[in-house]
């Protein structure tokens, strides 16, 4: 099946050997997502009004910078596309304290100064739209989510809360039983019970994800298999176009989610091998999350998927984290 063993290697004492290995498949387009945006309209403009009389269709094309207290049909734009990220204003039609709101979580969940203020670097990340038909990672592409959100944002939090027992339909809107199922989440791990889905609620739901390889983080498909030289844990094609897209456009976050990926992994680990397997596994694995990112992203531009294996070698004498280049066989990829 082709491999080529371009080895990357690092010796490291302890139990547990974590393998990166880039699975490939057949070569495919990545559809979907934001298109790059243009320049923001020029000088002058304010209250949110655009600086020409052509209909106003583009926040990036035909609006100026956006500040709190801006007015006009701008400012219907940003609510337009803030609501794609869940939010809700209750009513509220100018740039006022709701929306500032919501803008500065959308800014900090991008990695962007938290500002409030909707300058080209915001409004092209508004538009940077994930992939049709997948789940949406709630820390990354969504403002925190409360009552009279709806849409994709919505749907996936649905998803995840119910890979903890409840039993949502995935309307996409989140309606009072989408609320009972938050605060019930969130009295099971010890949070703050509002019902809203706010910063801590969505790291405790991705980082106590059941480790049965039903999904994985990062909100998208994959599945883990252990036996008793180790385990396997794919990522679907699916998950790994959608996590090379995410560490192309979010350099300042990528080590975050390379730990992430080596979390899920360590986990199926502990449920195999016990806490001091997890706890080595990740130690060693956390050295190596520049290998991950690499790994992703080839694994992402060849249409490809990512494999992370992590072996115990016998006699738990030594463990090593090796890295190889990206396999043609298709077999390797998750659905």
């Amino acid at each position: 099946m082709g491999r080529a063993a371009q080895g990357v290697w690092f010796a490291v004492a302890g139990v547990v050997t974590l393998v990166l290995l880039g699975c490939g498949g057949v070569a495919q387009s990545n559809a979907g997502g934001g298109s790059s945006g243009g320049a923001a309209a020029g000088a002058g403009g304010g209250g949110g009004a655009a600086t020409t009389d052509r209909p106003i269709s583009d926040l990036r094309t035909d609006c100026p910078d956006l500040r709190a207290g801006d007015a006009g049909p701008c400012i219907a734009l940003l609510r337009h596309q803030l609501e794609l990220r869940g939010a809700y204003f209750f009513g509220e039609q100018d740039f006022g304290k709701r929306t500032v709101v919501r803008v500065s979580q959308f800014q900090r969940n991008r990695g962007l100064l938290a500002d409030a203020v909707v300058n080209a670097a915001t409004k092209d990340a508004l538009y940077d739209l994930p992939p049709a038909g997948t789940d949406w990672d709630l820390r990354i592409e969504c403002v925190d989510l409360g009552r009279g959100g709806s849409g994709d944002c919505p749907r996936s939090l649905q998803h995840l809360l119910n890979q903890y027992g409840a039993q949502l339909e995935g309307t996409g809107d989140f309606g009072p039983k989408t609320q009972d199922a938050v605060r019930s989440f969130q009295a099971q791990y010890g949070l703050e019970q509002d019902g809203d889905a706010g910063p801590l609620t969505k790291d405790a739901l991705y980082a106590n994800l059941p480790s049965d390889g039903a999904s994985l983080d990062f909100g998208i498909a994959g599945q883990a298999n252990c036996d008793d030289h180790g385990c396997s844990i794919y990522l679907s094609r699916a998950t790994t176009t959608a996590a090379g897209r995410f560490f192309d456009k979010h350099p300042l976050l990528t080590d975050r989610l390379a730990r992430q990926f080596v979390k899920l992994a360590c986990k199926a680990v502990q449920k195999q091998y016990g806490p001091l397997a997890k706890r080595v596994c990740t130690l060693i694995g956390n050295l190596a999350t520049e290998v991950v990112i690499a790994r992703t992203k080839e694994a992402a531009s060849a249409g490809g998927c990512l494999r992370l294996l992590v072996t115990t070698p016998a006699g738990y004498a030594t463990a090593a984290v090796r890295a190889l280049d990206i396999s043609t066989d298709p077999a390797h990829c998750a659905a």
